[in-house]
């Protein structure tokens, strides 16, 4: 029971000195440095703690003849194991609680204090005239929040049309590290090319041309767009007639029968009457916003219309030259509503590092049906404006950080869950040191390797499998020459080709980690849904629990005498 002490007070003694090394590279990032440094430690010392206690905790017991006044007894193997395991992870949960109350209240004393001191630094600056400082605080201040909120983000479907307007899965590479996960792309300024988010069901635009996969992007209008307000009844107008349009076109095909063409006749007439019924309570709604905007009741004007919609931006840019020293670069943002002709249309500058945000009009969504296009033209010549597919998006809502902190940390919790079973597994059979080292094994294999091992079984690595990686490490041939087709090699090839459709499925015993970890989607202030905890707490299950049950039968089948 020591161990847990030891692992809070390694814990409030880096975090008390936290803030000497911590030193953001830009202001506004404070939240996400912090934030993702306070998950990592979590993580590492809940695993740290988990990979050296469980292996070790049931070779002890059977070498020092304790867990004989567990098995004389009428329990079951099976409660040996998930006894341990929930015991284990109930101290778990008491240091998972016991992080995210004492990390909450670190993150408020250092970022949640240095926002509304940048706050309140930006409204003296206002009131002292100092314009330029109170524009740079309150944008500091701003960008601090976002990443202590839980945003939810409505993605669409990126491709790209080049300087000759032809269109491209990917833009251009300038030659910088990518990203594995998401790699970047860049449009040239002051040319058509251009980068399209579309919403709606799109192709995938990696898909053949001939073949095209469908991915549904649509966006749900209701969440932008509530019900009783002004566009919110402009919307269900637009939908109304939609409907009526389909009903239309359904009837006038041949194979409509005439028992259908009653039921299509009785939709149009209802959907007729209903569609006047929402145009007069839309233009009745315009009106009194109209009259309170004119008699000078603003706020209450505007509380009958649907808030407007934030498209949240993060691009780099990658410059050919420096240009004019101090001028920022430029780009043009275009959304289409393509059913209503709808358009909207501004250009702003680009703020590296930070997140640009645009206000759409509402009323854009209005009759959409879910589909929307946004296109982004880089305006500043000579210059490359970089994006990914999740670097635009449409903010949905924003939610607490607290509850989202601790889904992250719910994450580490799954992680530790894993770890605990493969420890109890590699106990029931294998000495202290050895379970220990397998324990180990698992978890780098599991964290850090896993994206390679996976890579490596599909052949997707250079210097092929493992037969002709050791021809050629034996011969000192590099990964990138072909081999000579001699008996060896053919041999080496052949053996490769019947032992990698094998390892690829055995690569799956090792868990996936980096899937249950979703601090970086904490740490950049983006909600984690509760279908994606599901989802991982499904997976966390399908490990522990064969390894669990593997573990019992070692245990019931061996004799647990030293």
């Amino acid at each position: 029971m020591w161990a847990p002490w030891v692992v809070v007070i390694v814990f409030g003694l880096i975090l008390a000195f936290t803030h000497w090394f911590l030193q953001p590279p830009r202001a506004a990032e404070m939240s996400r440095l912090y934030v993702g440094t306070l998950t990592l430690l979590c993580s590492l010392l809940l695993t740290t703690m988990v990979t050296i206690l469980t292996p070790i905790s049931l070779p002890t017991d059977i070498q020092q003849q304790t867990i004989y006044t567990v098995v004389t007894k009428p329990v079951r193997r099976l409660e040996v194991v998930w006894g341990r395991m929930i015991g284990y992870m109930a101290l778990v949960t008491a240091l998972v609680v016991v992080f995210g109350v004492v990390s909450l209240t670190y993150l408020w004393r250092t970022v949640g204090l240095t926002i509304e001191k940048t706050e309140a630094a930006a409204v003296k600056a206002e009131s002292e005239g100092r314009t330029r400082d109170f524009a740079q605080l309150k944008e500091q201040a701003d960008q601090l929040r976002s990443r202590l909120q839980a945003r939810v983000p409505v993605m669409g479907s990126l491709s790209f049309l080049d300087s000759k307007g032809t269109p491209h899965a990917m833009g251009i590479d300038v030659g910088q590290e990518q990203s594995m996960r998401e790699p970047r792309s860049h449009i040239e300024g002051a040319t058509p090319a251009t980068a399209i988010w579309r919403y709606g069901a799109v192709p995938d635009p990696f898909s053949p041309v001939n073949r095209p996969v469908m991915i549904d992007r649509r966006i749900q209008v209701d969440q932008f767009l509530p019900a009783g307000t002004v566009e919110g009844e402009l919307n269900r107008v637009f939908d109304l007639q939609a409907q009526i349009a389909a009903a239309n076109q359904e009837k006038g095909r041949p194979e409509t029968t005439s028992a259908r063409v009653g039921q299509l006749d009785a939709a149009i007439a209802r959907n007729t009457a209903e569609a006047e019924k929402a145009q007069t309570e839309y233009e009745a709604l315009l009106k009194q916003a109209d009259d309170l905007e004119a008699a000078g009741k603003a706020d209450e004007a505007a509380a009958l219309h649907a808030p407007p919609i934030a498209a949240e931006m993060s691009f780099n840019v990658y410059r050919t030259t420096k240009g004019r020293v101090g001028e920022p670069v430029y780009a043009e943002m275009q959304v289409t509503n393509s059913n209503t002709g709808a358009e909207y249309s501004n250009i702003f500058p680009i703020k590296e590092y930070y997140t640009n945000r645009e206000i759409v009009p509402a009323s854009i969504l209005a009759g959409s049906l879910g589909n929307l296009r946004i296109e982004v033209r880089c305006i500043s010549p000579t210059q490359y404006l970089g994006m990914a597919e999740s670097d635009l998006y449409l903010l949905s809502s924003s939610g607490g950080f607290g509850a989202n902190y601790m889904k992250g940390l719910l994450g580490i919790w799954l992680q530790a869950m894993i770890l605990t079973a493969i420890g109890v597994f590699a106990g029931t059979f294998l000495s202290w040191p050895v379970a220990l080292l397998t324990t180990i094994a698992f978890f780098i294999a599991g964290q850090l390797a896993f994206g390679f091992l996976v890579d490596f079984t599909r052949q997707a690595v250079l210097g092929g499998g493992p037969f002709e990686s050791l021809i050629r490490l034996v011969t000192h041939d590099n990964q990138m020459t072909d081999l000579a087709p001699t008996a060896g090699v053919v041999v080496a090839k052949t053996l490769d080709s019947l032992v990698m459709p094998v390892m690829s499925m055995l690569v799956y015993v090792v868990p996936n980690f980096q899937a249950l970890d979703v601090s970086n989607t904490v740490a950049d202030g983006f909600a984690v849904s509760w279908g994606l905890i599901g989802a991982n707490a499904l997976l966390a299950l399908a490990y522990a629990l064969p390894f669990s049950i593997a573990g019992y039968f070692i245990l019931k089948n061996r004799e647990v005498a030293a």
